[in-house]
């Protein structure tokens, strides 16, 4: 199976790395099933590719490699690799133009993937949730606020891949290791080659989260964003540019 530690193999090439540890409410890891594993790991490549297929940019999905490796009782090292398509099929991106291409969608792509992440678990653990547009010189954000409170930010471009029901149905599954109780947060830690550092998250796991493991739907208040009313000063600065 791919989560087993023979046959790993190291690569070379354009890549992103998530370190995935689930803890138990004293900071230890705790077994997870051989069989859950297998159903995470097919949920992270659905959920890679239906993401990576998603993008702006033309993507070869048979260029994309998913491989994951167990590294503790419930800690997982996922690897995402871009082969140079003349190579031949297993043949990893070698040359240093193909690199340079490569990095940025790689990177790009890998960022939206660990936000889109980070907010259907977040929305999953709070039913109720406000979700708040908000205009800012970059572009419109939105807001995730619990108990009245922003918890988390991201582009608003994201929320339709949030509410993606496929892309959903394929957090469930690589989120089921989670559905073990014991389970009381999830620690990410990203690498892209070989830069550590990168959006590294915690996220806090309940029972409302293992509901929506389950097959319970999000439930924020509205996946239609509020809007806050502008300020006097926000007013007479004017609306941020497009």
């Amino acid at each position: 199976m791919p989560f087993k530690k023979n046959g790993w193999r190291k690569p070379t090439a354009v890549q992103h790395s998530t370190l995935l540890t689930c803890y138990n409410d004293r900071g230890q890891q705790v077994p997870v099933p051989s069989s859950v594993l297998s159903v995470a790991f097919t949920g992270f490549q659905h959920m890679s590719r239906g993401i990576f297929g998603s993008g702006p940019e033309e993507f070869d999905l048979d260029l994309l490699d998913v491989t994951f490796m167990q590294v503790g009782p419930s800690s997982f090292d996922f690897r995402f690799d871009i082969r140079r398509p003349d190579l031949g099929k297993m043949a990893l991106l070698g040359a240093s133009g193909a690199l340079r291409e490569a990095y940025p969608m790689l990177a790009r792509a890998m960022t939206v993937i660990g936000t889109i992440g980070e907010a259907t678990m977040l929305i999953a653990a709070h039913p109720g949730c406000e979700l708040r547009r908000v205009e800012t010189h970059y572009g419109p954000d939105v807001e995730v606020l619990v108990d009245s409170k922003p918890r988390l930010i991201f582009p608003a471009q994201f929320l339709d891949l949030v509410r993606d029901p496929a892309i959903q149905a394929a957090w469930r599954a690589g989120l089921s290791p989670l559905s073990n109780p014991n389970f009381a947060y999830v620690t990410a830690r990203g690498e892209i080659h070989k830069v550590q550092g990168l959006a590294n998250q915690v996220i806090i796991c309940n029972e409302h989260l293992r509901d929506f493991i389950s097959g319970d739907p999000l439930q924020p208040m509205s996946f239609e964003p509020t809007i806050p009313a502008l300020s006097q000063a926000e007013q007479e600065w004017g609306t941020p540019p497009e």
